[in-house]
């Protein structure tokens, strides 16, 4: 069957319309690129089934927002906040993180005309807060030794506990906590998953092992 096709296919032949090649422009007029840019990518971090209607609904009276939001369906647990409003869409990304049902919302800006087997989510935004164990630098003339900062983090690698600095020739090792940080795994450091969801771990763990907590 599979010869006998290809033996067709060689001996047919094009006209001269059929073998002209069509070129299909992209569409980037500004309303469409205007339309995009109020969009974002949405993704939910988790393996685990989870109630995408009460996601939304949730989302919708978190947020709050002025002239309000669809949120459109892709895929699994991928989907996409049409906003109808820049202030509302930057409202949503200067507050990151979200999370929902104790997991993570990924929130990220469309680049271009891209298609949803394109996207791709790396990072996560959190707050972290950072204790300095050491009398020797005091932040705001004394008054704190902590300060809230936010980075993205990498979801692919295990949260970092400690960071090493270099003050004035000397080396100090501050110690990180996250704030409002969504469920993860206390055996790994990766969020996404749980303990009790984790691949590493086989049966009962002894909790004195574990180098994360709550």
């Amino acid at each position: 069957m599979v010869w006998g096709l290809k033996d067709a296919w060689s001996q047919l032949k094009l006209t001269e319309e059929e073998e002209q090649v069509i070129v299909c422009e992209e569409d980037e007029s500004e309303e469409r690129l205007e339309q995009i840019s109020l969009c974002l990518w949405e993704k939910l971090l988790t393996d685990n089934y989870f109630n995408g209607g009460a996601m939304k609904m949730v989302l919708k009276n978190v947020w709050k927002l002025v002239k309000g939001v669809v949120i459109w369906d892709l895929d699994k647990n991928l989907f996409s906040p049409h906003f109808f409003s820049e202030a509302d869409k930057r409202y949503v990304l200067d507050e990151d993180p979200w999370a929902f049902d104790g997991h993570i919302l990924l929130l990220r800006e469309i680049a271009g005309m891209e298609e949803t087997t394109d996207i791709e989510f790396d990072t996560a935004r959190l707050w972290v807060g950072t204790f300095y164990a050491y009398d020797e630098v005091n932040l705001y003339c004394g008054l704190y030794k902590s300060i809230n900062f936010q980075v993205d983090i990498d979801i692919n690698k295990p949260l970092r506990c400690e960071v090493k600095i270099v003050v004035k020739g000397k080396a100090i090792w501050i110690d990180i906590g996250y704030v409002k940080l969504p469920d993860f795994c206390y055996w790994y450091g990766k969020v996404g998953h749980t303990l009790k969801g984790c691949d590493m771990v086989d049966g009962e763990v002894d909790e004195s092992k574990l180098q994360y907590g709550e």
